[in-house]
């Protein structure tokens, strides 16, 4: 065998071909690995940029053995016996570069295409440079070819997460970054490639690559290492100094340690998988005395003991360190390892007496401030390590490490936003959907504390949950308040989408389900009791729709600015907003066969849909034929980027697998709502979210399928059972059925509604393990009040089925009327068997398409069409 360091480009330039064995498994690489992968292209990308001399970065190992198939003078073919994973990815993701390029050069996206995916003169199997296994071999390439997309499996799921990255990486006023992304590809991941003599047995080398136990760790290594560069005092050292270090900190900390400790020395660019073979290197010029090694082991324990501080603030106790030890808890809530660098330098000058007063609690309140305020602009993490690295290293060793720091994140393209920015992005970014769910929490407790209580709150005690004051779920009334304010154009629906998760319209509750979708009156009466300063503002308005939301949010703009001190006035951060990438990276990331509509998209990336209309009409965004109108049509106002193409939107999007009804509308169930959109490109949603979502796709489906008749009939049937005091739940399949539900210490529903297929099913078999249903009687009894629906006659011998009855009938008004009574009598009977009370549901026999923990106390429905 012959070990050989080199880049992709070699691997790939020329006639080869690359075959996965079968023995191997499929692709199986995802989000995480991905995300890895990516991280290390775009960091290689910056580095080429800044320094085209500086080294690549080492992404592992690929063994290759010839096959048997070679032919002298013909495709040089070879087993790729491991490492298929990372050629699979690192090939997948040339494809989604050069699929991002061909819309404004289909030069460079030909160029790319014969450089680095195919065979050019070759045809068949032959063309492909990468054959992977069986199961993966169509998905793979149809990617390669360019010819269609697939929309399941690893594969296209890796193919759409790079076009949605490149997308975002795509900045239009840098001609070159897209180029540097190719080169970091192709010239700057390094590989050792060995390759395996032609009598090797390959079976033998994968199985042993396959099979070498558990991994050490990055600690483990490192210690190892370093104590075998002290023969006489290995254990001494070991037992004075590592062991209560370890101890303390945990193997994965030492790890962090290690990492941190080459960072304040002055490698800022350092990636985490470097750690160890950086850590060798430095130690190479001391490693034959045994005075320096330990002197630098006795160096990390101190440092360790900084880290300590910064995962536990609570072990700062003495009184010196209170405030210190509350704004690293602040950013111990925040989360995340990016603010360490900073945070080791500020307690290293605290301890040394390098610090003035308080100026490590200044510089950790401006580090809360940056990353909130970018929280708040919609602005991503992407960059973010390498920012702050640098910042650490900045501030190490100034007379003010608390104004260095804010000098340094001052910079434009660092975007901290100023005060102006930071006003508008929350009059007009989605907030709900912003950052984590544990952020979104930590920014309101931060402008409740603002209010100037007496008493600290004491979060960890108190109940707490984010309210919409204008509901998730509006009631025709609650639509009704908007109606004054919707632009041209523009229904209540639509306005209420593009408002409802601002900052101006959430606040702080205990009792979120008693709030619900009660009209504002009766919220006011209940807001007016809270314990939390901004609910009881809330209650003294009047009223509550578009002005008041965006009044409020003026209000807790300043509010945010007071908490949060801004940048240096002198320098303003440029392009602060993530919202066009985030609208690039969710159209790159939407499959074949799905549609989503402006509204959609404009609610998750905080863009109103007008611009967003003339955005995606005036600039080649990937797959922007498939953001439709609310109604499921094409917008009159959509163009090609190339003005050459004729072909219509429509027709595109049938050779991609959508529906369209009679009335020419986009099937709704192979929509995208905003819940889905946020998914593919990774935002955290609320997950009470989800049972909204699910909502709309019912009312959409029964809006498409069902006549006026049929749709006024369930509305009323649904409303009759909220105001009886049950419960809902919505399935998560192709056809999303409604289940109206009553929880005890079993759920009970009387039936499910589809809204597709138009049944009402009855399900007598799910009753037969929940008493008192279990009573063949009182299931007869059930069916009798069921068979009092005109046209309606279950037989008594499907007891232990689930038989179908028409939706049709609820359209006559004596068939609603009959269907009211049976399940008005089905909940009475569920209640007075269980007159216990109320018990946690253990969710067993629910319906595989059932979520249960989304289940709504009350529920008010909107029309279907009015969701956009």
């Amino acid at each position: 065998m012959q070990a050989k360091e080199m880049t992709l480009k070699p691997i790939l330039e020329g006639e080869k071909q690359y075959l996965v064995p079968l023995y191997q498994r499929t692709y199986a690489w995802q989000k995480p690995q991905l995300e890895r992968l990516w991280a290390d292209v775009v960091a290689q990308a910056e580095a080429l940029g800044d320094d085209p001399n500086s080294p690549g970065h080492f992404v592992g190992s690929l063994v290759l053995a010839p096959a048997n198939a070679t032919i002298a003078g013909g495709v040089q073919r070879w087993l790729v016996v491991d490492g298929q994973q990372r050629l699979t990815t690192l090939m997948l993701a040339l494809a989604a570069l050069r699929d991002h390029v061909r819309a404004e050069s289909p030069r460079a996206a030909d160029r790319i295409h014969r450089q680095w995916l195919v065979n050019e003169y070759q045809t068949g199997n032959d063309h492909f440079k990468l054959l992977p296994t069986q199961t993966d071999r169509e998905a793979f390439t149809a990617c390669i070819a360019a010819e269609h997309k697939p929309t399941g499996g690893n594969v296209a799921a890796a193919y759409r997460y790079f076009l949605g990255q490149i997308a975002a990486a795509d900045d239009p006023e840098d001609p070159d970054d897209l180029n540097r992304i190719e080169q970091a590809i192709v010239s700057r991941l390094d590989v050792v490639s060995v390759t395996a003599e032609q009598d090797d047995n390959v079976h033998r080398i994968f199985e042993s690559l396959n099979n070498t136990g558990m991994a050490l760790s990055l600690g483990d290594l490192l210690r190892n290492h370093l104590f075998m560069l002290l023969p006489s005092r290995a254990e001494d050292v070991y037992t004075k100094v590592w062991a209560p270090m370890q101890e303390v900190l945990g193997t994965q900390h030492v790890e962090t340690l290690a990492y941190l400790d080459l960072v304040l020395r002055g490698q800022p660019e350092l990636r985490r998988s470097d750690t160890y073979l950086a850590q060798q290197k430095r130690f190479r010029p001391i490693a034959h005395d045994e005075d320096a090694v330990e002197t630098e082991i006795v160096e990390l324990a101190r440092r360790a003991r900084h880290l300590h501080a910064i995962i536990h603030p609570d072990s700062l106790t003495e009184p010196p360190d209170r405030e210190a030890a509350a704004a690293l808890r602040r950013l111990a809530q925040w989360g995340g390892e990016a603010v360490y660098p900073v945070l080791m330098v500020l307690l290293d000058r605290r301890e040394t007496g390098r610090a003035a007063e308080g100026e490590a609690e200044t510089a950790m309140l401006y580090l809360e401030s940056y990353l909130v305020r970018r929280m708040l602009c919609g602005r991503t993490a992407s960059g973010i390590n390498r920012a702050l690295a640098q910042s650490a290293i900045a501030a190490a060793e100034t007379p003010d490490a608390a104004e260095a720091l804010r000098v340094f994140l001052s910079q434009p393209r660092r975007f901290w936003p100023d005060d102006e920015q930071l006003a508008e992005s929350i009059q007009t970014l989605n907030f709900y959907w912003v950052g984590r769910a544990s952020q979104r929490l930590f920014v309101l407790r931060r402008l409740e504390e603002s209010y100037g209580h007496k008493e600290l709150i004491d979060w960890e005690q108190t109940t707490v949950q984010v309210e919409h004051v204008l509901p998730q779920t509006p009631t025709p009334e609650w639509l009704a308040l908007l109606e004054p304010d919707v632009e041209p154009g523009e229904t209540p629906a639509d306005l209420h989408q593009r408002v409802v998760h601002l900052l101006g319209n959430l606040t702080l509750t205990g009792y979120n389900p008693d709030l619900s979708n009660k009209p504002f009156a009766d919220k006011r009466e209940l807001l007016r009791f809270s314990k939390f300063s901004m609910s009881t503002e809330v209650a003294r308005q009047p009223s509550w729709g578009l002005p008041q939301i965006r009044d409020r949010g003026a209000a807790l703009a300043a509010r945010a600015a007071a908490v949060w001190p801004g940048p240096r006035r002198e320098a303003t951060a440029t392009d602060v907003s993530d919202q066009w990438q985030a609208v690039r990276r969710i159209c790159a990331a939407m499959p074949e066969g799905t549609w989503t509509s402006y509204g959609d998209l404009a609610a998750v990336s905080g863009v109103h849909p007008k611009p967003l209309g003339n955005y995606l009409a005036g600039r080649p965004v990937p797959n922007a034929w498939r953001v439709l109108r609310a109604d499921g049509t094409v917008s009159a106002e959509f163009r090609w980027p190339d003005p050459a193409r004729t072909d219509k939107p429509s027709d595109v999007l049938r050779a991609e697998g959508i529906r369209f009804t009679e009335k020419g509308r986009a099937e709704p169930a192979q929509r995208l709502g905003p819940l889905d959109l946020a998914a593919l490109i990774g935002i955290e949603v609320p997950a009470e979210a989800t049972n909204d979502r699910d909502e709309q796709r019912f009312w959409l489906q029964l809006e498409a399928n069902q006549p006026t008749t049929v749709r006024d009939g369930v509305r009323r049937l649904l409303d009759d059972w909220g105001a009886a005091g049950g419960a809902f739940s919505w399935g998560t399949g192709a056809q999303t059925s409604c289940f109206p539900m009553v929880h005890y210490s079993e759920h009970f529903w009387p039936w499910a509604i589809k809204p597709t297929s138009g049944v009402v099913e009855v399900v007598f078999q799910h009753l037969t393990t929940r008493p008192p249903f279990d009573d063949t009687a009182v299931r007869d009894e059930f069916r009798t009040m069921v068979n009092k629906i005109p046209g309606v006659d279950i037989p008594i011998s499907r007891l232990e089925l689930r038989p179908s009855v028409p939706l049709a009938l609820l359209g006559d008004e004596d068939g609603l009327q009959a269907a009211c009574e049976a399940q008005r009598w089905f909940l009475e009977r569920v209640r007075a068997s269980h007159v216990s009370g109320l018990t946690p549901s253990t969710g067993r026999g629910l319906e595989p398409d059932l979520v249960v923990p989304g289940l709504q106390k009350h529920r008010h429905p909107t029309d279907g069409p009015e969701v956009s």
